[in-house]
């Protein structure tokens, strides 16, 4: 499969699967790549395919990674509005991205969190 960018269609050369976009945004996790996880994320979404946990769980690390930690929560918020309920390691990365911000006492509101945020 060839890896295109820009034009008409997805990124990827020919229709992938949600699978295969999770794995693209885990590999962006694991580079900090995070304008690429967002337009992975966009193109899914363009594809008609529905995010799972993972996929969230990829573009969420994405964003700690830089410490993007309001981003972080418009992507939980954003979760929880397709019905996918954030898991402990969701809030995990979210209040590592908090950390990496210098919001110590916003990032330990998320550790260990059972409930969702609204």
């Amino acid at each position: 499969m060839s890896i295109q960018h820009g034009g008409a269609g997805c990124f990827f050369g020919s229709r992938v699967s949600a699978r295969t976009y999770n794995a693209a945004l885990s590999a962006c996790a694991a580079a900090g790549k995070l304008e690429l996880a967002l337009v992975l994320m966009a193109e899914l979404q363009e594809e008609e395919l529905i995010p799972n946990l993972m996929t969230y769980r990829y573009a969420i690390q994405s964003c700690e990674e830089s410490g993007q930690w309001e981003l972080a929560l418009d992507l939980v918020a954003e979760m929880q509005s397709v019905k996918t309920e954030p898991k402990q390691l969701i809030f995990s990365s979210v209040a590592a991205a908090c950390r990496r911000a210098g919001l110590e006492e916003l990032a330990s509101s998320y550790d260990w969190k059972d409930v969702s945020v609204s």
